[in-house]
């Protein structure tokens, strides 16, 4: 309301959908691509590198998601 910029960090299980687009268009114009954000499940991490990501982040870990929220992702 006071036309001033609100800043702050954007995380959980919502941010995926915009995670993997982005990786999509990045790697469409051949930009490598580490992907992280809202990935809480292997078939998001499975996801974001059949679009082309080199790796997968797993931020979630370090934000206090329980560790058996997450899983151990032995892909590529």
């Amino acid at each position: 309301p006071d036309g001033e910029w609100v800043t702050g960090r954007l995380y959980g299980p919502a941010v995926f959908p915009q995670t993997l687009a982005a990786t999509r268009a990045l790697v469409s114009v051949k930009l490598p691509v580490i992907a992280s954000g809202g990935v809480y499940h292997r078939w998001q991490a499975e996801a974001l590198l059949g679009a082309g990501a080199l790796a997968v982040g797993l931020g979630g870990m370090l934000w206090g998601v329980s560790p058996n929220q997450l899983f151990s992702c032995h892909c590529k």
